[in-house]
């Protein structure tokens, strides 16, 4: 969990418990900077009573409520990947997105291909209006279709917490009709930022990490990497009516900044930034084009631009963004570049622990995997910025 959710605590960007880290596409050896986060546990402790037992005291669990262990069975998934490709790869993804160009609008029966590259029928509802009194703030909206994407974790779980048949069915990509995460009208009021703009902006240039990122890009990393095109975010969140979220924002989208000014002035080319978020209101989109020259592109379009002259940003998102991003890219070497969460091993957790009725607090969205910790591992230099991260006011431990 470092640059977001819990990550940004009061008004400025920190870590907390994993350091971020930036990757270039090439080996750039020694790697003298390998990280650790304090929050990683040890495959086999992880269903261990006394991890179980720091969880409920951690999150207020009653000692009464029951657990369930999750197990993974990797070695199938793993095997599949390496004969018949990535479990995000361009060609799956390619197959998946003509499948959802047909069903967006309404519905109907589709086929999702498996990790064997068999395939399996399925079908879609067709979008319909969202009764307002039940869902007020998405009055006069209609549902939508969006792809899912079912990272390793989920494909080897032995009990899948989502019946949906894209995961029963071990296919890396299937599709929902959900409820749109964010409003058709304008979610927050842009003046109101107004007054808080200069002081995010100032803290954010003032911190040590921007000084640490900036000496980064413009030695390390800069001089080595590939060039760099473009960078796609994920996940940075919008400028909702939340105080909390609001500096977080911001801050992030600003870090997205410093890496296309400080890239700029190594390639003397000015990488576009492009942002997917399924949060982003009219407000924001006018936001981040205004305050950022930050496009915002729809869902899935984001995932289509990525290649291997892209630097993707993407802190502590709800969808697997650094598998998808190696996997779909991993004919063409990886993306030139990420900053992302700490990847400090494979991804391959023994067990996860889950209390009844409660979320599972251990189950990542965006976790790694063998081939995510590969190309962190061989072709990958990383920073660790932990050391940077002393908020004011608030104590991150």
């Amino acid at each position: 969990m470092p640059l977001a959710s819990s990550g940004l605590c009061g008004t400025l960007l920190t870590t907390r418990h994993v350091s971020s880290i930036l990757v270039s596409k090439h080996r750039i050896a020694p790697s003298t900077f390998r990280q650790h986060s304090s929050m990683y546990i040890p495959p086999g402790l992880m269903s261990s009573p006394v991890y179980i037992e720091f969880l409920r005291k951690r999150f207020n669990i009653p000692p009464e409520t029951k657990t369930h262990i999750w197990k993974f069975d990797y070695d199938p998934i793993l095997q599949a990947a390496d004969t018949h490709g990535p479990i995000f790869s361009k060609a799956r993804f390619d197959e998946a997105y003509a499948q959802y160009n047909k069903l967006k609008d309404h519905g109907g029966n589709y086929t999702m291909t498996d990790m064997w590259n068999k395939q399996h029928d399925d079908h879609a509802q067709p979008p319909f209006d969202i009764p307002g009194l039940l869902f007020g703030q998405h009055q006069g909206m209609r549902t939508k279709i969006n792809m899912v994407f079912n990272h390793l974790q989920f494909l080897a779980d032995q009990y899948p917490r989502h019946r949906y048949k894209s995961l029963t069915a071990k296919c890396p990509i299937g599709f929902l009709n959900e409820i749109p995460h964010k409003s058709a009208a304008d979610c927050f009021d842009a003046e109101t930022l107004n007054n808080a703009k200069p002081y995010w902006k100032t803290q954010w240039h003032q911190h040590p990490y921007h000084e640490a990122l900036v000496s980064f890009l413009m030695s390390s990393y800069g001089e080595k990497t590939a060039q760099v095109d473009q960078i796609v975010c994920f996940g940075l969140g919008n400028f909702e009516d939340n105080v909390d979220a609001r500096p977080r924002c911001y801050t992030q989208h600003l870090l997205a900044c410093t890496i296309r000014d400080a890239l700029a002035k190594l390639q003397w080319h000015k990488p576009a930034i492009y942002a997917q978020d399924p949060a982003y209101c009219p407000a924001g989109v006018r936001l981040l084009k205004q305050d950022f020259d930050i496009e915002v592109v729809d869902d899935p379009e984001g995932w289509r631009m990525l290649n291997s002259n892209t630097f993707v940003v993407s802190i502590s998102p709800m969808v697997p963004v650094r598998q998808f991003a190696v996997d779909y890219t991993a004919e063409a070497g990886g993306p030139a570049g990420m900053l992302c969460n700490g990847i400090v091993y494979d991804g391959l957790n023994e067990s996860w622990v889950e209390f009844v009725g409660h979320p599972p607090h251990d189950l990542e969205a965006d976790p790694a995997s063998p081939a995510v910790f590969e190309y962190a591992k061989e072709r990958c230099v990383e920073r660790n910025f932990r050391s940077m991260t002393v908020l004011p006011r608030v104590q991150c431990t």
